[in-house]
């Protein structure tokens, strides 16, 4: 199986600046379509269409499988293509991106996605390597509470009820049966985390709880903001003011002449 999908490949240019130099060879860039090579023979200065130069057709791709089971005896690529010959050789293409996802991987096979190969006597560029992905897809554990805020000095609870597993596609492995649950605080500086699924607010900020089916490995995760909700007030008097700030101290401005901001 080969995935082929991009863009045509340059032509050569084998331009000489006097008819009485040597002849001069160039290749064609690979893609799809390759680029047409060019000849120049002696007596000319400018090239004609050289076919044994053009570059192949091809480029790497780009190649999605899903499968319910994978079992490869044989070949899967998404390789570039190689560029054209010449005293000039052209430019190879690039390897593609192969991205096989299965319920069950049997066997995997020869999968590549190479450059393609250089080619003249002055080598062309040659094209880069692309990707190979192949896994076994998994069910995600999912919470459909994605964000907690709560109040420094309290606490919240997670309802471990909620957290299911989701397939993603009906290929995939089947949902499996959920194991004990555990709980963990990214930053509890910020916020912490019991057995249980209580977190309690520590100090303000953000962080993040992992919750973790422990029989299959497979984590999720909360976001917590964490706000302080201390009472702040103001209160304006004739010529004095009386402020209560978030950390509780009291703070008093304006005029003192009859012991308004405090006694004497």
């Amino acid at each position: 199986m080969q995935s082929q999908i991009g863009g045509k490949g340059g032509n050569a240019s084998s331009y000489r600046g006097s008819s009485s130099w040597t002849s001069r060879y160039a290749g064609g860039g690979a893609g799809n379509s390759g680029g047409a090579g060019k000849n120049t023979f002696s007596g000319q200065t400018s090239g004609a269409d050289w076919a044994d130069g053009n570059g192949q057709n091809g480029t790497g791709g780009l190649l999605m499988l899903y499968a319910t089971n994978l079992y490869n005896s044989g070949e899967i690529t998404a390789n570039g293509m190689k560029g054209g010959t010449g005293r000039s050789g052209g430019g190879s293409s690039g390897g593609g991106s192969i991205n096989i996802f299965a319920k069950i991987i049997k066997e995997k096979g020869n999968v590549t996605a190479n450059g393609g190969e250089q080619n003249g006597s002055t080598k062309g560029g040659k094209g880069g390597n692309g990707t190979v992905t192949i896994n076994e897809l998994q069910p995600y554990l999912n919470s459909p509470r994605k964000e907690i805020n709560i109040a420094k000095n309290e606490t919240s609870t997670i309802d471990s009820t909620k957290i299911e597993y989701i397939n993603q596609n009906g290929i995939q492995t089947p949902i499996v049966n959920m194991g004990v649950l555990s709980y963990e605080s990214l930053n509890s500086d910020i916020a912490t985390v019991d057995n249980a699924g209580n977190i309690i607010g520590v100090n303000v900020g953000s962080t993040k709880i992992k919750i973790t089916d422990t029989a299959n490995n497979i984590s999720t995760y909360i976001y917590i903001n964490v706000y302080n909700n201390s009472k702040v007030d103001v209160k304006e008097g004739k010529d004095f003011t009386i402020g209560l700030k978030d950390n509780g101290t009291v703070w008093g401005y304006g005029l003192n002449n009859k012991g308004q901001l405090r006694n004497k």
